[in-house]
């Protein structure tokens, strides 16, 4: 899979204390720190959480497919398939409230000021953990309310596909599998230019606001994703609940206010 897209451009590595939130980046030597980046493997998770009921999905040409797991099932499901299209975990939060948030913290460059809500007072946490067998993808999208993200790879190995902004027009809002592309119903999508990412255990990814992106998984794996609010994107969250949830942006715009004051006496 990765050798389609060697000749394409890749996603550069940055420091994590002057790196450039507008484009993609790569971050190395952060995550060794973490005591997740040693404990979460297929034995932590059987023990802890095994019996923990999951919903997980595969695409079909139009649909999603879903069916639930324990998770101790999946990690053997995903250990022995051989499936050309498997099911995948994905958005799982089993690790909220637990001794697993200890395990890691994200970088300052990615501090989100939508944890300053009580969490039960938010609309969701942003953050996820996705564990799949190899070949389990997730589809061309946008992240959640136009936010940026960072993914952190514990073991496995991922292809990602950035599209710049410039590139819209030429995805057909996300229906196009650009992992397998069917170029004669989407012969736009021949003009789309990605920057490509390997991710390997270790490394994080950056995806900044409104980048479509899509992710394969090489191998088998487990990841940790959280989304994040900041000030630089807060213009484009703004722009998303102002269309979306006229109610909810005003609260957002206080919390954004209230950080910006903040930051200016810092």
């Amino acid at each position: 899979m990765y050798q389609n897209f060697v000749r394409h451009e890749h996603v550069g590595e940055a420091d994590v204390h002057t790196a450039d939130l507008s484009a993609p980046f790569k971050l190395k030597g952060y995550m060794e720190k973490w005591p997740a980046f040693k404990l979460w493997d297929s034995s932590f998770l059987k023990k802890e959480f095994g019996q923990v009921v999951l919903n997980a999905s595969k695409h079909s040409n139009k649909d999603s497919i879903s069916r639930t797991f324990l998770l101790e099932d999946y990690l053997q499901y995903m250990n022995k398939t051989r499936a050309a299209n498997p099911y995948y975990l994905k958005d799982c939060k089993f690790h909220l409230g637990t001794k697993m948030e200890s395990h890691y913290t994200a970088p300052d460059i990615f501090n989100c000021w939508y944890k300053m809500i009580p969490a039960n007072q938010r609309k969701t946490t942003l953050s996820w953990l996705y564990i799949g067998a190899k070949g389990t993808f997730s589809r061309l999208h946008l992240d959640i309310w136009n936010t940026s993200a960072w993914n952190a790879v514990i073991s496995g190995a991922k292809l990602w596909l950035f599209y710049p902004p410039d590139n819209r027009q030429y995805l057909y809002n996300g229906a196009v599998n650009p992992f397998f592309p069917d170029l004669d119903k989407f012969p736009g999508f021949a003009n789309a230019r990605p920057l490509v990412a390997l991710q390997r255990p270790g490394e994080i990814i950056y995806t900044p606001s409104n980048w479509w992106h899509a992710v394969y998984n090489l191998e088998k794996g487990l990841s940790l994703t959280e989304n994040f609010i900041n000030d630089s994107n807060y213009t484009e969250v703004l722009e998303y609940f102002k269309e979306k949830s006229p109610k909810s942006y005003q609260s957002l715009l206080e919390l954004i206010n209230l950080n910006k004051t903040t930051a200016s006496y810092e």
